[in-house]
């Protein structure tokens, strides 16, 4: 989620469709415009981040190729993307504790 203060918020859900794919929604929610000028300002909020999630989706078909091939293993996300570390780190942990626990159920 993110918010922009009084004025909206958006929403940003990845859900799976497959073990190498998955469909990115995002959702805009603004107050209902007073003005014109307010009315401008939330298109081209709208405008200006769907330019920002196309620059950030658009090397991931990439990186997941590089993958599927077994290219690369793994790649490195910087400091400026340390909410994506911390999903894959969860992700991680949860896949381990499954992994250990029905280990444990032989």
């Amino acid at each position: 989620m993110l918010i922009f203060g009084a004025s909206g918020f958006t929403t940003h859900a990845h859900r799976p469709t497959g073990p190498h794919s998955h469909i990115f929604e995002v959702e805009m929610f603004y107050q209902p415009p007073t003005t014109h000028k307010e009315r401008l300002g939330q298109e081209l909020t709208v405008t200006f981040l769907n330019d920002i999630i196309l620059e950030d989706a658009s090397p991931l078909e990439g990186m997941q190729a590089m993958l599927n091939s077994r290219a690369i293993k793994e790649f490195q996300v910087n400091d400026e993307e340390i909410l994506v570390r911390h999903l894959h780190k969860v992700v991680a942990d949860y896949v381990r504790d499954g992994e250990a626990k029905e280990g444990a159920g032989r």
